[in-house]
């Protein structure tokens, strides 16, 4: 039979058994916000909604141009457009290759001067440039660029989105569209002095046809 006062003693013995055997357990923080107490992580912060892939932007899609040149026009190699942008006055520093045809194929770039003069005396072109990246009216930039381009008061002529006009005694023809990439300016170069009237007519009917692939 146990004693009084040893069975006070068990009292205390049993409860730090129940405790862990006498260490200290955890305690919560106390819960001062008057919510209901959360323990969970906190959430990472989410990038925001991006889409997964961009496509790269086509610098040169300006250039990616469907056009039907006049029957037996081919296009103008890069040496034959050197040639042919000799006979410009001063080519303005905003104007971006596009395309170019010529009514005779120019010769190759290693054949002698000879056939490059003969070309050169009967040559006809057309070259196309993007001029800039908004829709200008057609006849205002014809306007806008005809003096750095060529002598002679411009007179522009209109058909819908296009505009062309006649400079330096015939030799030289302006015509202006805009589509989608911007507006272009075609400058069309007449050597074969002859025929200027029928040849401005096929580079005026070249840049109608020209559109955004």
């Amino acid at each position: 039979m146990l004693r009084p006062w040893k069975s006070l003693l068990l009292v205390p013995a049993l409860a730090l058994a129940a405790c862990g055997g006498g260490q200290n357990a955890p305690v919560p923080a106390e819960n001062t916000t008057g919510q209901p107490a959360n323990h969970a992580a906190p959430a990472k912060n989410q990038p925001a909604n991006e889409p997964a892939h961009k496509d790269p932007v086509d610098t040169s899609a300006y250039r990616k141009l469907a056009n039907t040149p006049p029957a037996g026009w081919v296009a103008l190699s890069k040496d034959g457009k050197g040639d042919i942008e000799r006979h410009i006055k001063k080519l303005p520093e905003n104007f971006e290759y596009a395309i170019a045809v010529t009514a005779t194929k120019a010769p190759g770039g290693t054949e002698p001067d000879a056939e490059w003069q003969k070309w050169g005396r009967n040559a006809t072109a057309g070259i196309l440039y993007r001029v800039s990246t908004s829709q200008e009216d057609p006849q205002a930039a014809i306007t806008k660029y005809a003096d750095s381009i060529a002598a002679g008061v411009p007179e522009p002529k209109k058909d819908g989105e296009v505009a062309w006009t006649s400079l330096q005694g015939g030799e030289v023809v302006l015509v202006a569209l805009k589509n989608k990439h911007g507006t272009y300016i075609c400058i069309g170069i007449i050597q074969d002095i002859e025929n200027v009237e029928k040849l401005t007519q096929s580079i005026v009917g070249w840049a109608k046809s020209i559109k955004p692939e």
